[in-house]
Protein backbone atom coordinates (compact mmCIF):
# COMPACT_ATOMS: atom_id res chain seq x y z
CA UNK A 1 0.00 0.00 0.00
CA UNK A 2 0.93 3.46 -1.08
CA UNK A 3 1.89 6.29 1.59
CA UNK A 4 1.19 9.47 1.27
CA UNK A 5 4.25 12.20 1.38
CA UNK A 6 3.30 15.48 3.10
CA UNK A 7 6.19 17.61 1.82
CA UNK A 8 6.60 18.95 -1.60
CA UNK A 9 8.82 16.61 -4.62
CA UNK A 10 10.39 19.19 -6.47
CA UNK A 11 13.56 20.62 -4.98
CA UNK A 12 13.70 24.46 -5.23
CA UNK A 13 14.90 24.73 -8.85
CA UNK A 14 17.54 27.50 -10.16
CA UNK A 15 16.83 27.22 -14.18
CA UNK A 16 13.99 25.82 -16.53
CA UNK A 17 16.33 22.80 -17.22
CA UNK A 18 17.80 22.44 -13.80
CA UNK A 19 20.93 20.45 -12.57
CA UNK A 20 18.64 18.41 -10.33
CA UNK A 21 17.12 17.03 -13.64
CA UNK A 22 14.06 18.39 -13.72
CA UNK A 23 12.85 20.19 -16.87
CA UNK A 24 10.23 23.24 -16.16
CA UNK A 25 8.75 24.61 -19.20
CA UNK A 26 5.85 27.03 -19.79
CA UNK A 27 3.04 28.40 -22.69
CA UNK A 28 4.93 31.22 -22.07
CA UNK A 29 7.07 33.45 -20.20
CA UNK A 30 7.46 37.58 -19.93
CA UNK A 31 11.34 37.25 -18.83
CA UNK A 32 14.05 35.58 -17.91
CA UNK A 33 13.43 37.30 -14.37
CA UNK A 34 9.94 35.73 -14.12
CA UNK A 35 10.86 32.04 -16.11
CA UNK A 36 8.86 28.68 -15.41
CA UNK A 37 10.94 27.39 -13.20
CA UNK A 38 10.09 30.41 -10.24
CA UNK A 39 6.84 28.83 -9.60
CA UNK A 40 9.54 25.84 -8.11
CA UNK A 41 11.18 28.11 -6.07
CA UNK A 42 11.63 28.75 -2.64
CA UNK A 43 11.69 32.58 -1.87
CA UNK A 44 9.50 35.41 -3.46
CA UNK A 45 9.21 34.46 -7.33
CA UNK A 46 6.90 33.73 -9.62
CA UNK A 47 6.40 32.62 -13.61
CA UNK A 48 4.74 35.25 -15.11
CA UNK A 49 2.99 34.63 -18.84
CA UNK A 50 3.39 37.59 -21.77
CA UNK A 51 0.09 38.83 -22.20
CA UNK A 52 -1.24 35.27 -22.80
CA UNK A 53 -5.12 35.21 -21.34
CA UNK A 54 -6.00 31.77 -22.67
CA UNK A 55 -4.13 28.18 -22.59
CA UNK A 56 -2.16 28.97 -20.11
CA UNK A 57 -0.01 26.25 -18.75
CA UNK A 58 3.28 24.91 -16.80
CA UNK A 59 4.51 21.58 -17.43
CA UNK A 60 7.27 19.66 -14.94
CA UNK A 61 8.97 16.74 -16.13
CA UNK A 62 10.26 15.14 -13.09
CA UNK A 63 12.75 12.47 -12.18
CA UNK A 64 10.71 9.85 -12.66
CA UNK A 65 6.84 8.33 -12.92
CA UNK A 66 4.81 9.92 -9.57
CA UNK A 67 1.90 9.70 -8.09
CA UNK A 68 0.25 13.05 -7.00
CA UNK A 69 -2.68 12.71 -4.53
CA UNK A 70 -2.16 16.42 -3.69
CA UNK A 71 -0.90 19.65 -5.15
CA UNK A 72 -0.21 23.08 -3.92
CA UNK A 73 -0.73 26.24 -6.20
CA UNK A 74 -0.66 30.27 -5.16
CA UNK A 75 -1.16 32.96 -7.62
CA UNK A 76 -0.11 36.46 -7.83
CA UNK A 77 -3.18 38.62 -6.77
CA UNK A 78 -6.21 38.57 -5.19
CA UNK A 79 -7.91 40.87 -7.74
CA UNK A 80 -10.03 38.95 -10.65
CA UNK A 81 -7.43 40.76 -13.10
CA UNK A 82 -4.70 38.44 -12.30
CA UNK A 83 -6.53 35.20 -11.11
CA UNK A 84 -5.76 32.37 -13.06
CA UNK A 85 -9.52 30.62 -14.23
CA UNK A 86 -10.88 26.90 -14.95
CA UNK A 87 -7.38 25.11 -13.54
CA UNK A 88 -6.54 21.50 -14.26
CA UNK A 89 -4.09 19.36 -13.72
CA UNK A 90 -3.03 16.74 -15.54
CA UNK A 91 -0.45 14.03 -16.29
CA UNK A 92 1.61 12.09 -19.09
CA UNK A 93 4.28 9.68 -20.02
CA UNK A 94 4.91 10.91 -23.32
CA UNK A 95 4.59 14.59 -23.79
CA UNK A 96 1.52 14.16 -26.09
CA UNK A 97 -1.69 12.13 -24.41
CA UNK A 98 -2.80 13.91 -21.16
CA UNK A 99 -5.21 12.51 -18.31
CA UNK A 100 -7.12 14.73 -16.40
CA UNK A 101 -6.13 14.30 -12.36
CA UNK A 102 -7.93 17.35 -11.14
CA UNK A 103 -10.50 20.65 -12.58
CA UNK A 104 -13.64 22.25 -12.03
CA UNK A 105 -15.13 25.22 -11.38
CA UNK A 106 -14.50 26.97 -8.81
CA UNK A 107 -10.60 26.28 -9.21
CA UNK A 108 -9.33 29.99 -9.22
CA UNK A 109 -5.84 30.55 -8.29
CA UNK A 110 -5.24 34.47 -6.39
CA UNK A 111 -2.33 35.39 -3.94
CA UNK A 112 -3.85 32.34 -1.24
CA UNK A 113 -1.78 28.95 -1.24
CA UNK A 114 -4.62 26.40 -2.42
CA UNK A 115 -3.88 22.98 -1.54
CA UNK A 116 -6.13 20.06 -3.94
CA UNK A 117 -6.98 16.52 -2.98
CA UNK A 118 -6.12 14.57 -6.88
CA UNK A 119 -8.69 11.47 -6.58
CA UNK A 120 -7.49 10.22 -9.67
CA UNK A 121 -3.76 9.21 -8.49
CA UNK A 122 -4.14 5.55 -9.53
CA UNK A 123 -1.04 5.73 -12.62
CA UNK A 124 2.13 7.55 -12.02
CA UNK A 125 3.01 10.38 -14.51
CA UNK A 126 6.59 11.46 -15.75
CA UNK A 127 5.03 14.67 -17.09
CA UNK A 128 2.51 16.94 -14.51
CA UNK A 129 0.97 20.19 -16.46
CA UNK A 130 -1.02 22.59 -15.04
CA UNK A 131 -3.61 24.26 -17.32
CA UNK A 132 -5.88 27.26 -17.16
CA UNK A 133 -7.01 30.92 -18.37
CA UNK A 134 -7.03 34.15 -17.18
CA UNK A 135 -10.26 36.55 -16.55
CA UNK A 136 -10.20 38.10 -20.31
CA UNK A 137 -12.83 41.18 -19.31
CA UNK A 138 -9.79 43.48 -17.46
CA UNK A 139 -6.92 45.32 -18.95
CA UNK A 140 -4.35 43.55 -16.99
CA UNK A 141 -2.10 40.42 -19.01
CA UNK A 142 0.68 39.08 -17.00
CA UNK A 143 -1.06 36.09 -14.99
CA UNK A 144 1.76 34.47 -12.39
CA UNK A 145 1.89 31.60 -10.71
CA UNK A 146 4.21 32.31 -7.37
CA UNK A 147 4.34 29.02 -6.08
CA UNK A 148 3.58 25.19 -8.01
CA UNK A 149 4.45 22.04 -5.28
CA UNK A 150 3.54 18.29 -6.08
CA UNK A 151 2.94 16.08 -3.09
CA UNK A 152 3.05 12.74 -4.14
CA UNK A 153 2.32 8.69 -3.31
CA UNK A 154 5.52 6.92 -2.17
CA UNK A 155 6.13 3.14 -1.68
Amino acid sequence: MAKKCHVGLIPSLSRNTDKSGYVVTASNERSSTCAAFKAFRTGNTEWTTNGVTSNLWIKIKCLQAVRVWKFVLTGRRNDSSEQIHNCRLEGSNDDSEWTLLRSGNPFTIDSASHQFIVENNTISYEDICCRGSRNQSWTLTNTAVCLFRLICLYK
